[in-house]
């Protein structure tokens, strides 16, 4: 039983005199799995045509990165007055803030653009992970041209990613799908 009690005094010491102060914080900086995302979308309601008011209570400080997948407001930028509102809850030229445009969102893209500082279809490479954010609003959900360019050029050079995201908002991998396509509504 000594023998017992020696060895957990001994593991206990280990593990308490190994941790040193601020090492939580640097595992959890270094590792992109440890850190805390959010992905909203169709944020609108009918009630309120600008944002849910749930979603306006959130506190997204609490996040390392927030991620829009598009459908904010019922015409998110008609007017400068619901763009501001949407701004105002989701920061939306913040470098953790990413926003992939839906067909709610794209009355006037230079409006949108004008608020986020950039354009409708980007990457970011943020926390170890690379994040592509796609315009399925584009081309009827086609990544084609341009946009299909910059994706294959993004791919092409992911070296020091543990992650790729690609963060849209139509369901553009489910068409000209057999079993998938049927899901599409």
């Amino acid at each position: 039983m000594f023998k017992f009690l020696v060895g957990i005094t001994f593991i206990f010491s280990l593990l308490f005199f190994s941790c040193t102060p601020g090492q939580k914080e640097k595992e959890i900086n270094s590792n992109p799995l440890l850190k805390k995302y959010l992905h909203l979308s169709h944020t609108r309601t009918n009630t309120n045509p600008k944002l849910d008011s749930v979603v306006e209570q959130i506190n997204f400080n609490n996040y390392d990165m927030l991620w829009l997948g598009g459908d904010l407001a019922q015409l998110t930028s008609a007017d400068d007055t619901t763009m501001e509102h949407v701004d105002s809850i989701f920061n939306l030229s913040n470098k953790s803030t990413l926003w992939s445009l839906g067909n709610h969102d794209y009355t006037n893209p230079e409006r949108i653009k004008k608020f986020t500082k950039r354009p409708s279809y980007y990457s970011i490479h943020q926390n170890g992970i690379t994040i592509v954010v796609l315009d399925t609003q584009d081309s009827l959900s086609n990544i084609i041209g341009e946009q299909k360019d910059f994706l294959f050029e993004v791919l092409d050079t992911l070296k020091q990613s543990s992650h790729l995201i690609i963060l849209h908002h139509k369901l553009i991998w489910m068409y000209d799908r057999a079993k998938l396509e049927s899901r599409v509504s």
